[in-house]
């Protein structure tokens, strides 16, 4: 079917609706146009979509399906029209475009709404209507090992990137704190296919605690010797306040337990279905509204749906699977500008079948290489009113810098369109409200399981895990070292003057161990005391600490002062027998993990933590220090297991020998004078 039109200027418009816009083009050759010229008095003009396009006689031609097999670029100010814009192109690429799936990512929250109610049975991706998981760092389902290796060096590029631009890194600092972002996300990636935030939180709290423990870590971890050589070195030239504003921004992301964002990132395996929303015909929609969501988490949420799914997309043609057109719409496109991947998508995406709608308001959004970029693969151009220095810029690329004028002037839903090497005036129209109740209708409750145990403390447990929680112990070894009793007063007192622990904390594990029979409350005038029971001596018991194979007085003097020390810290001390036939350490000690909170200016404080026991420390007892073969043994027994090592020596004479021996390692020497 075609139309004739004639309009007050005597035009003549003709276009096809089958397979095209149902919109009216106006060309023009000199630019600016008159002020009082409009393309759009014709009153006849027919609107079969939404926007229309009113052509010259000279240039009969038409935005059919043809002209969207690529990327298409929008500016424009703020209420000029993209959103409206963004919509209808939705509509009518779902609608005309043979099996095209479409994926919109929405900042502001009301174009959702809008797209939901055009289109028939979108799916909905909403952190507060319909909840899902989607963790910044799961790889995904790959092949081989090969391709594993391939995504996480793909995916730790990405999140480098991601974290630099979101932390705001000091740039004196910025190439040492990536390093080692690039070593921890690596460690990470060595232990799980799926470590979340949590993980790199705990890491970067137990790096600023402890630096040698993440030395250790990372050396037996089996990771190349020049991403720990680079990782260490950066560790060792930052002072500790370096990493105080990206734990503070870190925290966000997995505090508090059980919050939004939390249980969106820190559910280990994502729940999206990439592959589903792949499907021809697809339409999915992810809302992310400004108004209810924090700015860092709307950003790297955005971030990491467009790596996702471009590495769906990249699998899909590696799997031999049909590749069927894909449009990812995103709007406010600078909270992704800074991923590398973008390259790739603009330069050899359309070999995947992705296409690009994205529309954002300034050009100096973007970098200048980007924007080069967007301007070379956009297969559509389409400019709103602009500021004068955007306006200038873009006129420029686009070969007219008498098109200034016209982008600054441009009413609101009103553009300029640049396709292929012309150029033309559009209108677009108000897109119906749509009904808030729709996205009740597109809900699912999905019950998200966020994983509040750092991968790496259970990777770490190859060795047998204390009887007790940190907490129980805590309060436990308290009344063992003060006793033979200590009044209740005290404990609730000491705990938290030493651990700020409030009273309910204390009163839980005291409330557990007289449960267990481990202490008994002895009620007096003055008050409550408790005492331990047979039971609970049993576990302080030295367990032998005369080894066989110790090497004398001294050596057990020293093995028994480590193990005071240790009890009266609330430790848990494990002491070598000598009576089983595996190589043991002569004192392991489980001290408890610390967690680092970031309270107001600034302020960074570690917390023991309730639950959770950090890395344990082999002690080794050199009273001579005279055998080479020997200390280089313990050292590596100790380090195969992921224990930190400890070297206890009388003086400091022994303590040069071993550093001699060992040279630069990851050990410490202390020296302990039983004199």
């Amino acid at each position: 079917m075609s139309f004739s039109l004639k309009s007050t200027r005597a035009f003549f418009f003709s276009f096809r609706t089958e397979q095209s816009f149902g919109a009216e083009l106006c060309s023009f050759h000199k630019p600016p146009f008159p002020k009082r010229f409009s393309p759009f008095r014709a009153k006849s003009i027919i609107q079969l979509f939404g926007f229309y396009f009113s052509f010259a006689l000279s240039h009969m031609t038409t935005l059919d399906v043809e002209s969207l097999k690529g990327h298409i670029f929008v500016v424009g100010a703020t209420g000029s029209g993209k959103s409206t814009l963004l919509i209808y192109l939705m509509k009518f690429i779902h609608e005309n475009i043979k099996d095209a799936s479409v994926i919109f990512i929405d900042p502001h929250g009301d174009a959702s709404i809008q797209i939901a109610s055009l289109v028939e049975n979108p799916t909905l991706y909403d952190p507060i209507y319909s909840p899902f998981a989607l963790n910044p760092m799961d790889l995904g389902v790959y092949r081989d090992e090969s391709e594993r290796t391939y995504l996480v060096q793909r995916r730790v590029s990405e999140l480098v990137k991601m974290l630099n631009e979101l932390f705001g890194v000091e740039q004196s600092k910025a190439p040492r704190l990536l390093w080692i972002f690039r070593g921890l996300l690596y460690y990470l990636y060595s232990i799980t296919d799926t470590p979340t935030f949590l993980d790199l939180y705990t890491l970067l709290s137990d790096l600023l605690r402890d630096p040698n423990e993440i030395r250790v870590l990372m050396k037996s971890s089996g990771l190349d010797d020049e991403i720990i050589k680079n990782t260490i070195e950066a560790i060792s030239s930052l002072p500790p306040e370096a990493f105080t504003a990206v734990l503070n921004r870190i925290s966000g992301f997995v505090m508090p337990a059980g919050s939004l964002t939390s249980k969106t990132f820190n559910t280990r395996k994502t729940s999206v279905e990439w592959e589903k929303m792949l499907e021809p015909k697809q339409v999915t929609i992810f809302r992310i509204p400004r108004y209810a969501l924090p700015d860092d988490f709307r950003k790297i949420l955005t971030s990491t749906i467009v790596m996702d799914l471009f590495f769906a997309i990249e699998k899909r043609k590696n799997d031999g699977k049909p590749i069927t057109p894909m449009y990812l719409v995103i709007d406010e496109f600078q909270n992704v500008a800074d991923l590398d991947i973008l390259d790739v998508i603009f330069s050899e995406a359309r070999k995947f079948g992705l296409f690009l709608v994205f529309a954002h308001q300034h050009l100096l959004q973007v970098s200048e290489t980007l924007l080069h970029s967007i301007l070379s693969n956009s297969r559509l151009i389409i400019a709103f009113r602009l500021g004068p220095e955007d306006a200038e810029k873009l006129a420029k690329a686009m070969g007219n810098l008498n098109l200034k004028e016209t982008l600054t002037n441009l009413p609101n839903y009103t553009a300029l369109v640049k396709y292929i090497d012309r150029h033309y005036i559009m209108k677009t129209r108000d897109v119906p409200q749509g009904n808030p109740e729709v996205l009740k209708a597109l809900s699912k409750k999905v019950e998200l399981n966020e994983d509040r145990i750092p991968v790496y403390y259970v990777t770490k447990s190859k060795y047998p895990a204390p009887p007790f929680t940190p907490l129980r112990w805590t309060v436990l070894s308290f009344i063992y070292t003060n006793g033979p009793q200590v009044s209740y007063e005290r404990v609730k007192n000491e705990m938290f003057r030493k651990y700020a622990w409030d009273e309910s904390i204390t009163l839980s594990a005291l409330n557990y161990l007289q449960d267990k029979g481990l202490i008994r409350a002895v009620r007096t005038t003055e008050g409550v005391f408790y005492e331990l029971t047979p039971h609970a001596l049993a576990y302080f018991k030295p367990r032998d600490v005369f080894s066989k194979r110790a090497g004398g007085a001294l050596h057990n003097a020293m093995v028994g002062e480590i193990y005071r020390r240790s009890i009266e810290n609330g430790y848990w001390v494990e002491v070598d027998d000598g009576n089983s036939f595996e190589e043991k350490p002569d004192l392991l000690v489980f001290v408890p993990a610390e967690n680092t909170i970031v309270e107001r200016g600034g302020l960074v404080k570690n917390v023991r933590s309730l639950e959770e026991w950090g890395i344990p420390v082999a002690y080794e007892i050199e009273t001579l220090s005279n055998s080479p073969e020997q200390i280089k043994k313990n050292l590596y027994k100790n380090l195969s297991k992921g224990y930190r090592v400890v070297f206890v020596v009388e003086n400091e004479k022994n303590a040069k020998r071993i550093r001699d021996i060992l040279g630069e390692g990851n050990y410490e020497v202390i020296v302990l004078s039983m004199s």
